[in-house]
């Protein structure tokens, strides 16, 4: 997830929607389109931004959150804030 977005869960015979904002955990990342080399992209991998390791703990928490391992989002997005 790298903009809000919408998330469901099918549970007991419904089914439950989130919605999920990045800037709600204080991510400000910029999407960007422009082509960029594969040493420019290793680069990034390697050198991540603050706003990308943040992005990508967010999209850890929601895993987190999905697979029962955090109640919430939030709590999974701490639990990952803590140890990192």
């Amino acid at each position: 997830m790298f903009s809000k977005g919408r998330l469901w869960i099918a549970k007991e015979g419904g089914v439950e929607e989130f919605i999920v904002d990045p800037e709600y955990y204080g991510i400000n990342y910029q999407k960007s389109w422009e082509n960029i080399t594969l040493e420019e992209s290793l680069e990034q991998l390697n050198n991540p931004s603050e706003e990308y390791l943040k992005l990508a703990t967010l999209n850890a928490a929601i895993l987190l959150f999905i697979t029962e391992r955090a109640s919430t989002i939030d709590e999974g997005y701490e639990m990952l804030r803590a140890i990192s």
